[in-house]
């Protein structure tokens, strides 16, 4: 993996830790897909955003996160994310960039296209880490016995929550979380 220039050889060398305790680069090099049955699906915030009424759970997805591609599959079609552009079918409508879907009013209710676009890269995101993250700006990190954290800043382009995000990891290199 090539490292962001941003990324010193200590930070690396750290961060090698993590990619082992997921498995190591060549696990995530033989990885094409990652298919998840959603055996239940709900929450506040989703029922807020309008799941079950304006928009449903898909019963199964199929993520490339190297691609960025996520299928949805519904009992009776599948839409797709594609890093960050959205396909519906049967009707092979397209939104080019998702972003353009949301008014950033904290209480908007979703269409399928907004939950396609958010569950979308959210899913790409979360299943490439941590071996998408060496690609991106290190902003800062620091670890000790206990927890590395790597404070990482992705480009405007990239689809995701927001531009700058905090993952730590504990002692043996496996999450904890990250905001």
């Amino acid at each position: 993996m090539n490292y962001h220039p941003s990324w010193n050889p200590s930070a690396v060398e750290v961060f090698e830790k993590m990619i082992l305790a997921h498995g190591g680069w060549e696990a995530w090099d033989k990885r094409l897909s990652v298919r998840l049955k959603l055996v239940h699906f709900d929450g506040f915030l989703v029922a807020l955003k309008g799941l079950g009424k304006t928009f449903h759970a898909p019963k199964t997805l199929i993520i490339d996160p190297k691609n960025r591609k996520v299928i949805f599959e519904f009992a009776s079609h599948a839409d797709a994310f594609e890093n960050g552009r959205l396909v519906f079918s049967p009707t092979h409508e397209q939104v080019a960039d998702g972003r353009t879907l949301f008014k950033k009013h904290v209480f908007e209710t979703w269409s399928p296209a907004h939950a396609l676009y958010f569950f979308g890269y959210a899913w790409a995101n979360y299943i490439g880490y941590p071996f998408i993250l060496p690609q991106f700006e290190l902003l800062n990190w620091d670890s000790r016995n206990t927890r590395s954290r790597f404070q990482i800043k992705f480009p405007k382009e990239f689809h995701t929550h927001c531009q700058v995000q905090t993952f730590y990891f504990d002692g043996q290199g496996s999450d904890l979380f990250g905001h």
